[in-house]
């Protein structure tokens, strides 16, 4: 089924179809170079070898020799290239968006993670700066080169989420991704270098939201034993962050740590009853230490502040199951299923529950 996102992205820019080749550029790279025209040997290794106008692009040049073999030098074949590989970009965009949002924002129900991922993707793909990218034909490198830029991050996010042999494949597929980036245009080489929080930890190690931001990165990412070690020195330093003490109990949870988890959970709480993510993770290190009934007041505080978030409703099901109240237990699974149904498939009597990101 095509994404609606690459659909409206496609329509949004056909008004490019007709568009003639242009003068800036196209004329050296296309009517007046006949070294792209086909993909045989000769025209390879001259894709592999030439810096024409001063860009190593093979794989685009590649394109070009495909879009020759089907269309000839009739302009309408690479315009609708180009935008094809832009409502690509935009679907690739939703989902690369829609699984950063699931890790950073975890109190957002399904509707809302929907919702952000798609402002975000049309936002990106119908941006006046993304025009000539699509309707220029020597700009293709910008859009093949977008493509797989995000698919590199959207299989690294892959990875992530993985273990063993599943995670070395989706790993190697990054990597295989990014290759195929740096032959499209070598922008982004720099993508393995965005790293911000590392990097400012590493260069101002005192810096105590350079450790935080870092320890909430790895959190996400699914590192809880590195975020710990950065959370732990922010309180060392600042014992009353709260947000800091609480991303340390999730972490701890993450690890299956729940003894250690309460007692800084319990104090965030006491610095700020309204905390969400530690009134949500107390319930979880609760229920998971066997003490579901103690757990309960929490999930529900936390649902009364918060109505539409589904991880104190996963965790107030489960504590309902872990006592036997299986209706009390359903009316919180049908509730779960409306706010968000990715997590609600997840629902499990908590013997066999994992933390919140050993989950996703």
């Amino acid at each position: 089924m095509p994404s609606p996102y690459g659909v409206v992205t496609f329509v949004i820019y056909s008004p490019a179809l007709p568009n003639q080749f242009l003068d800036w550029d196209d004329s050296a790279n296309f009517l007046n170079n006949p070294h792209f025209r086909g993909l045989g040997w000769e025209q390879l290794r001259w894709m592999f070898t030439t810096f024409l106008m001063g860009h190593w692009i093979p794989l685009t040049w590649i394109t070009f020799g495909l879009d020759y073999l089907v269309w000839g030098m009739n302009p309408i074949g690479y315009h609708l290239t180009n935008i094809l590989l832009h409502a690509a970009n935009a679907a690739a965009f939703y989902f690369v968006a829609y699984r950063l949002l699931a890790k950073a924002m975890t109190g957002f129900g399904e509707i809302g993670l929907r919702l952000g991922a798609a402002t975000a993707a049309l936002s990106f793909a119908l941006h006046p700066l993304r025009a000539e990218s699509v309707a220029w034909v020597t700009e293709r490198r910008d859009v093949l080169s977008g493509l797989f830029f995000l698919l590199t991050i959207l299989t690294y996010l892959n990875a992530c989420d993985a273990q063993g042999a599943t995670r070395r494949r989706w790993l190697g597929s990054s990597v295989g991704c990014y290759i195929l980036a740096l032959a499209s245009k070598s922008i982004v080489m720099t993508l393995p270098f965005v790293r911000c929080p590392e990097r400012a930890v590493a260069s101002r190690p005192h810096l105590l939201v350079a450790h935080h931001n870092l320890g909430f990165v790895l959190l996400r990412v699914g590192d809880p034993a590195r975020a710990s070690e950065h959370f732990q020195r922010v309180l060392s330093e600042d014992s009353g962050n709260v947000d800091a003490r609480a991303y340390l109990g999730e972490a701890l949870v993450q690890q299956r740590k729940p003894g250690e988890a309460v007692p800084h959970l319990e104090l965030a709480i006491r610095q700020n009853p309204t905390h969400m993510g530690a009134l949500t993770h107390l319930g979880i290190a609760l229920v998971e230490l066997g003490r579901p009934m103690e757990a309960i007041p929490y999930f529900q505080r936390a649902i009364a502040l918060y109505q539409n978030a589904p991880l104190p409703r996963l965790g107030l099901a489960r504590a309902y199951l872990a006592l036997g109240n299986t209706a009390a237990a359903k009316e919180q699974s049908e509730i779960l299923r409306r706010l968000n149904p990715r997590l609600a498939r997840q629902l499990s009597p908590p013997t066999s529950a994992g933390s919140p990101a050993e989950r996703r």
